[in-house]
């Protein structure tokens, strides 16, 4: 009897765990999915409408399973709790601005709902390797679908690429760096054998390629700079391979410098504005009218943030004071100067304070899980190189991005996400 009753014990663990496993497989269905419609159904591509039941789907299978399933019992992430903790800052902002736009805030609500459910989901390496290149895959689609539709163009009637796309070039082009930085950390550490090699250089030429037709000089900046820092840190104990891999970090640029300057439909669209963007940051003028107007509103957003230093003036409040002064609504372009003016110091310190600690963490990881190290580490310099150019507190995109470098942290101590983990000690 105690033999039979071990045997049934057994085997309803068994069951109970191959259930698990189902359910989780769905959860990883759905957010390759998701995925794979953020780039491809877009305003002139595929039915947008697809992308938006895909995303309820994945969330809603996501909390069945975390909710139902594991009874609660998946541990909440430091970084879930973080980005709750700046939301709720966020809303008390609310009790001293002298506007209330909820556009942002519900952003930030659905970048918590989304890396919740990637956190959840994503609980192996193997699980972020098909993730990175889902992430690849997905966005050389939606290039080909440009392509193939005759919208892969510089632009027309001075719209960059990616304005009527996605309604917004900036956007656009960080759904590119997004791919394109997983390419070159999967060209660098993952792709094995020559051809493979080949194809992730292909895909990462291909993206940059696009990202130049739309003028996206911050986000090929970035992916550049990324680029850089896989191929000289790769073998960073090594001083001999250390050397070589500086002289490929040369070559790359010098490479994507003569591409640039020297044929015609890339200078013509992102060559003479970063020639324009040296110019302005030499001390003189930029010849790019949105070069001049972005410099203004980092300087508007600046000076009005001294006025109140400590808390800000409210969430998202920047572009209403840009209104009244230069009669245009737009955000800052710049993440450092409109956090501190949306939410002061203490908005700034909580926000970085994070990514501060993340790339702290990440610096400590043995050498023996480097690739994963270097993907955190490149994620966090690419964002802190776009936030120049950018807002990315309360945007997804940009939180997919930091929550996948939070799980490349966990990935790089080998942590399991359903049990305690030292890596949620951030």
């Amino acid at each position: 009897m105690v033999l039979y009753g071990g045997t049934a014990e057994s085997t309803g663990l068994a069951e109970e765990e191959n259930k698990k496993s189902r359910m989780v497989n769905v959860m990883m269905f759905l957010l390759i999915l998701y995925v794979f419609f953020m780039y491809t159904a877009q305003k002139t591509l595929l039915p947008t409408v697809i992308h938006s039941c895909v995303m309820y789907l994945f969330v809603g299978w996501t909390f069945f399973q975390t909710l139902l399933v594991t009874r609660g019992n998946t541990m909440i992430g430091s970084y879930t709790k973080w980005y709750f903790v700046l939301i709720i800052y966020s809303i008390l902002s609310y009790a001293w601005a002298s506007y209330v736009v909820g556009a942002a805030l519900y952003n930030m609500f659905v970048s918590l709902i989304i890396t919740y459910c990637f956190i959840c989901t994503i609980d192996t390496k193997e699980k972020l390797n098909i993730v990175v290149k889902t992430f690849i895959l997905s966005a050389d689609v939606m290039c080909l679908m440009l392509l193939f539709t005759g919208q892969l163009t510089a632009g027309v009637d001075g719209d960059r690429l990616g304005q009527e796309i996605t309604g917004n070039a900036n956007s656009f082009s960080a759904l590119l760096m997004m791919a394109a930085v997983f390419a070159a950390w999967t060209f660098v550490y993952n792709a094995k054998g020559f051809w493979r090699k080949i194809i992730y250089l292909g895909s990462l030429g291909f993206l940059l390629y696009t990202m130049a037709l739309s003028g996206g000089r911050k986000t090929i900046v970035a992916v550049v700079c990324c680029f850089l820092y896989f191929i000289i840190f790769k073998d960073i104990q090594k001083s001999i391979k250390t050397l070589g891999n500086i002289l490929k970090a040369f070559a790359v640029l010098a490479i994507v410098y003569f591409a640039i300057m020297n044929i015609p439909v890339l200078y013509d669209t992102i060559g003479e504005r970063f020639v324009q963007l040296f110019d302005m940051l030499s001390g003189g003028t930029s010849g790019v009218q949105s070069d001049n107007l972005r410099s203004r509103l980092v300087y508007l957003a600046l000076d009005g943030w001294t006025s109140r230093p400590i808390a800000g003036y409210g969430l998202d409040t920047f572009k209403y004071y840009n209104q009244s002064v230069t009669g245009h609504f737009y955000y800052a372009h710049n993440n450092y100067a409109e956090l501190l003016y949306d939410l002061g110091v203490i908005g700034f310190v909580l926000y970085y304070a994070f990514v501060v600690k993340l790339t702290k963490k990440l610096f400590a990881v043995k050498s023996e899980n480097h690739a994963y190290k270097a993907l955190g580490i490149g994620i966090i310099f690419e964002l802190l190189v776009f936030d120049f150019g950018g807002v990315s507190y309360y945007t997804v995109m940009t939180q997919i991005l930091l929550c996948i470098a939070f799980i490349s942290c966990r990935m790089a101590l080998g942590e399991d996400s359903f049990e305690q983990r030292e890596g949620d000690n951030i």
